[in-house]
């Protein structure tokens, strides 16, 4: 049971490499499947998965790997007497690089009656530093007219905003994103954020109508409720 020849592996993909190696010998008896082993080291046991495969075809697509990672292969030919020794290490195999994830939605962790603090979780980012993130701010749910609010490196690692100036009382509709050297993620699913309630504004343009011997008519412009009548 000669063991395969030496793993030619490729990678186009961020999530699956596909392996082929040359059929080795048998020794007299049929090569009935193969069992790869990989990994992203060689030299810690815990960290290898090892897939049995059925089949005298000496090929196979690994997936479910992580994206701009590197993966070592090695193969073993099994028959009918038993299994070959492994082959060497491949050279190691670099996935895709690709963009971060989809970040989960933001939430709010305060609302003030002008004020909402925004934070959300870093997502996967395949190994790149996260550069920055984008919020995306809208008081339509179908996010009509939004405003985009670009972030910077320096405040990438707070993954908070503060955004004042807000009416109370008020429903805002956020997304985010978070951009890599490779490029910027999709924008996640919307959050529905709203301030809290307030007292209301002072009166305006408070003038007497109506002047009597024993009572006064007073008109005024009322605020804005901020809330509940």
């Amino acid at each position: 049971r000669a063991a395969p020849a030496p793993l030619p592996t490729s990678s186009e993909h961020a999530h699956s490499a596909k392996l082929e190696w040359a059929e080795p010998c048998g020794q007299g008896a049929h090569i009935l499947g193969y069992k790869v082993q990989y990994g992203l080291d060689p030299d810690d046991p815990s960290t290898l998965e090892t897939v049995t495969v059925i089949s005298h075809h000496p090929s196979l697509e690994i997936t479910n790997l992580r994206p701009n990672s590197i993966y070592y292969f090695r193969v073993s030919a099994m028959n009918e007497v038993g299994e070959s020794e492994w082959t060497p290490w491949s050279s190691g195999v670099a996935t895709k690089a690709v963009p971060p994830e989809v970040p989960a939605r933001p939430w709010a962790a305060e609302a003030l009656p002008r004020e909402l603090l925004v934070r959300w979780e870093p997502p996967f980012a395949g190994g790149f530093p996260i550069k920055r993130y984008d919020i995306r701010v809208s008081q339509d749910p179908e996010m009509r007219e939004a405003v985009v609010l670009g972030g910077n490196e320096a405040k990438a690692a707070d993954c908070t905003l503060c955004l004042r100036d807000l009416a109370p009382n008020t429903a805002y509709y956020l997304q985010v994103r978070a951009e890599s050297d490779i490029g910027p993620s999709p924008w996640s699913e919307i959050s529905s954020l709203s301030t809290s309630t307030t007292t209301p504004e002072a009166c305006e343009r408070v003038h007497v109508v109506k002047n009597e011997v024993r009572s006064i008519v007073l008109e005024w412009r009322g605020p804005e409720r901020h809330g509940p009548p």
